[in-house]
């Protein structure tokens, strides 16, 4: 006999739904608390002139990874960097971790060497430590946590509220490459040791958030909201413009796709284009920028060499859009990452 559901499933909540209902729950309040649940990372205040960010990110087998494609060193770098991109979102420099993990009983000790020599190159590449943490067996599979801090470079931290009708809409580096990557790598071998998905491959083992440029675009004050790219731009998009209470429209001519990114689409039979749009694990900064300092941002991208591409614009009208190259305008159906769905 069926049991009788006691409200609406995780499935039909959703992840934000629950994030939603936690805060309602459990929301910030202090003076030293200027940011709860709700964004990228937390920040508070430990005493005056000290602004710390704080964060955690979980990776569990069979979930975000799979042993039998990921090398134990690409799983501890790739621990390291999914946490700096949410410091860096903020506008923070990543300072100390603590890791988590629970590890099957019968797995070799090689693989804890291993998954460690992978975060020690992430610490020496993000110029954070680890300071400890907590170990324990589990019966299914691996689970991987990083608790890490930060501090806030700026005299106020980038957030996903602030953006403004009329603000350009950009993103760092490119997009769609690590989606593909994530395919070729669950096809199995013949897959990713192709020339033509080597480089989506290795986008998504070896996530590069953007920590330098993020933080100048924080120390100048030059974005009015920003966060990272994880679970694919046409969700993360939405979640920033829930946050500033605005729409937008994004131009999928506009979309920063490489020429390699293409070749891999077409390898595992994707569109590069709606990869860009709707594929995870990016790790790449959006953020939003008020018309008069435009210029100034895609100036400092060229100085300082960093790929930087205006992909749309801010609306007053709470929807959001796509238009196609041809100028057909079509309300975006969001196709990202959904954990529970």
């Amino acid at each position: 006999m069926k049991k009788n559901r006691r409200g609406p499933g995780l499935d039909e909540v959703g992840e934000d739904g629950i994030i939603r209902y936690l805060r309602s729950r459990h929301a910030a309040s202090g003076g030293r608390i200027s940011l709860g649940i709700g964004d990228d990372t937390a920040l508070f205040n430990p005493h005056p002139g000290k602004k710390i960010l704080f964060t955690t990110d979980l990776m569990v087998e069979g979930v975000h990874f799979s042993r039998a494609w990921i090398p134990p060193e690409d799983l501890g770098y790739k621990l390291a960097a999914v946490n700096v991109s949410d410091i860096a979102a903020m506008g923070g420099k990543p300072t100390f971790a603590l890791l988590s993990l629970a590890l099957p009983r019968g797995l070799e000790f090689d693989f804890v060497r291993r998954l460690s020599r992978g975060l020690r190159r992430a610490e020496r590449t993000f110029g954070l430590q680890l300071l400890g943490g907590d170990t324990t067996s589990s019966k299914g599979g691996v689970f991987a946590c990083i608790s890490l801090l930060g501090t806030l470079q700026a005299r106020r931290p980038l957030t996903r509220s602030g953006a403004c009708p009329g603000d350009g809409i950009y993103v760092t580096g490119h997009l769609g490459a690590s989606v593909l990557g994530l395919e070729a790598l669950e096809l199995g071998k013949g897959y990713r040791d192709t020339p033509a998905l080597r480089g989506a491959v290795r986008k998504h083992l070896r996530p590069s958030p953007p920590l330098s440029w993020a933080l100048t675009v924080a120390r100048r004050n030059l974005a009015t909201a920003a966060m990272d790219v994880s679970d694919g731009l046409s969700v993360d998009l939405g979640r920033l413009c829930k946050a500033s209470g605005v729409g937008a429209e994004i131009e999928t001519a506009a979309l920063p796709v490489l020429p390699g990114t293409r070749k891999a689409a077409e390898a595992v039979g994707r569109d590069a284009g709606e990869a860009a749009l709707h594929g995870g694990e990016e790790y790449e900064l959006l953020f939003t920028v008020r018309p008069r300092k435009e210029l100034e941002v895609q100036r400092l991208a060229r100085r300082e060499r960093v790929r930087v591409s205006r992909v749309g614009t801010v609306l007053r009208q709470k929807k959001i859009f796509t238009v196609s190259r041809g100028g057909r305008r079509e309300s975006l159906v969001t196709r990202g990452w959904e954990h529970f769905q």
